[in-house]
């Protein structure tokens, strides 16, 4: 395949998934940076370059969620130079403003909406997570590639921690825009808690334990974001996974990344489909389409060990199958070659 650079936005999930994972399978540089690109002033903070890699000596170029003229500018030097550059995005940017408790809502004015839309102009290609992204940002930039998210699932592949206590542990992971869908749920979260007394909740990421813990404050726990290398270390804390979400476009728009990670652990996730619309429903994970269905599916779980363990290894064997990296880079290939 041709050289190729990734860019990634500097030391986050995002550069992680999207740039570390396909770069470091298909043997190609990444780095994550900050303040610019690597030819005006950036600074490399992340990546598998010794120092700031010579952008002349690729073939293809992918900047992730870059933004305003400088890229621009930088955009057009490189394809100047016979270098072919893609825009990387795996959000809708434009529904964060939508959504009430995402914590970074104020970021994403008009202007830096403009600003993040110009690179994305500027560029020959854009690539993205899911076709329904590819739809949004296609008047923008009508050559879009969609690559899912795959992840190394050697990693995941982790034993369950031994429990002494006999508690059936209910996790969720997300970040503040994940809020608004979990809170759906919570009432019938709390009726499954209050029926089941050897139920206990764990929220990573943003702390969501707190609202459980004012009607079960010794039955809640918050772990904050860990290194990408423990993360799976902490899903396995969970006997029960639960992905919720809501019906608009940014969440129409996301990956179905939590379901990925939660299955290549071994726990059985329900989900909403309108984010995880692969799950087929008691094999890979339990879907449920409202508070109800998702109170009935979960005490279900609670009730039955033996139906957590199938679903958990049938959803950790399909990962190891179709969602493993090995896979996944097929579709980089598919159009950097």
């Amino acid at each position: 395949m041709k050289r190729t650079l990734w860019i990634g936005h500097g030391n986050s999930a995002q550069a992680w998934y999207r740039c570390c994972i396909p770069a470091t399978e298909l043997k190609q540089d990444w780095i994550g940076i900050m303040e610019g690109p690597p030819d005006d002033g950036g600074i490399m903070i992340a990546g598998n370059c010794r120092e700031m890699p010579n952008v002349k000596e690729y073939e293809v170029i992918i900047v992730q969620l870059a933004m305003g003229e400088q890229w621009v500018k930088a955009v057009k030097r490189w394809q100047k130079a016979g270098i072919t550059v893609y825009y990387e995005c795996d959000d809708y940017m434009h529904g964060v403003r939508n959504i009430n408790d995402h914590k970074f809502k104020s970021a994403y004015s008009s202007k830096r909406l403009k600003e993040y839309v110009a690179v994305m102009k500027a560029c020959d290609g854009l690539i993205v997570t899911t076709q329904f992204l590819g739809k949004q940002y296609s008047k923008y930039n009508s050559n879009v590639h969609v690559c899912q998210n795959f992840i190394n699932t050697e990693l995941y592949d982790v034993l369950p921690h031994e429990k002494t206590d006999g508690n059936v542990v209910i996790g969720w992971s997300g970040g503040t825009g994940h809020l608004q869908p979990i809170k759906s749920w919570y009432r019938d979260l709390l009726d499954v808690m209050t029926t089941w007394n050897n139920t206990a909740f764990i929220s990573i990421g943003t702390n969501y334990a707190d609202e459980v813990a004012m009607a079960f404050p010794e039955r809640s726990l918050s772990v904050p974001w860990t290194n990408m290398e423990n993360y799976p270390y902490a899903l396995r804390a969970m006997d029960i996974g639960i992905a919720p979400s809501h019906d608009s476009k940014y969440f129409r728009s996301k990956s179905d990344l939590r379901w990925v990670e939660g299955s290549a652990v071994g726990i059985p996730m329900i989900v909403n489909p309108i984010t995880y619309p692969d799950v087929v429903d008691g094999v890979t994970g339990m879907v449920a389409t409202s508070g109800e269905e998702f109170e009935d599916k979960l005490s279900t779980l609670v009730m039955d060990a033996d139906l957590r363990n199938e679903i958990g290894q049938n959803a950790k064997t399909y990962m190891q199958e179709n969602r493993d990296i090995r896979q996944g880079a097929k579709q980089w290939e598919a159009f950097l070659s």
